[in-house]
């Protein structure tokens, strides 16, 4: 299986399911303050995820290095952030969710 890599962008439009387009870990998306956040990480071929209902952006990408990851990425970390683990809500909306990442078993 190839690594898994980041693509840091504004507008972003890919047919490759294997790429995953966001915002870099540094853009200034009112940095400095303690905000919803929802970063994504990469630590070979793993992806690690981090959300927080209140962290400035030098948190979340910290804690991802801290995991081990050695790319990280800005995601929407606003009210639309949604996460669900077997089936089961973790983390839950009323937004429409129109753009998703999906991890699953490939057996």
């Amino acid at each position: 299986m190839p690594p898994l890599h980041l693509i840091h962008s504004y507008i972003f439009n890919s047919s490759n399911s294997d790429v995953v387009g966001a915002l870099d870990a540094t853009a200034d998306k009112s940095a400095s303050r303690y905000l919803p956040r929802t970063f994504v990480g990469v630590k070979k071929n793993t992806a690690i995820f981090y959300s927080s209902n209140y962290a400035r952006q030098i948190d979340a990408a910290t804690t991802l290095r801290k995991f081990g990851a050695s790319e990280t990425a800005m995601l929407d970390g606003g009210g639309s952030t949604n996460i669900v683990i077997d089936g089961k809500p973790i983390i839950s909306t009323n937004r429409l969710i129109p753009h998703a990442i999906a991890i699953y078993s490939g057996t």
